[in-house]
């Protein structure tokens, strides 16, 4: 028995058969959703909630000093990175 091809929709981001022409769920097709550049797929993807989806952060301590301990939980809307790119980089990053 050969196994069935799966992709997700470029609109919806439903599983269906690959074989398919257009997805079942919202009727988008590859030629409708051709226009889209490489950067406008990207970003309608980072829009969409899956509810599978599983977001992991890196915990740090009250003191922002790090544990090394992935968490899961939706990400902070905070920026730890500065410290590491003072280090790497050897400038301020100004905010």
């Amino acid at each position: 028995m050969a196994a069935i091809r799966s992709q997700y929709c470029g609109e919806c981001f439903e599983l269906f058969d690959a074989d398919l022409v257009c997805c079942p769920h919202c009727g988008a097709s590859d030629a409708m959703l051709g226009y889209r550049d490489y950067q406008q797929k990207l970003l309608h993807a980072l829009e969409q909630r899956l509810d599978n989806a599983v977001f992991l952060r890196a915990e740090r301590q009250a003191d922002g000093r790090r544990s090394f301990k992935l968490l899961d939980g939706e990400p902070l809307q905070t920026s730890f990175g500065t410290d590491l790119y003072e280090e790497i980089f050897g400038a301020a990053t100004g905010g």
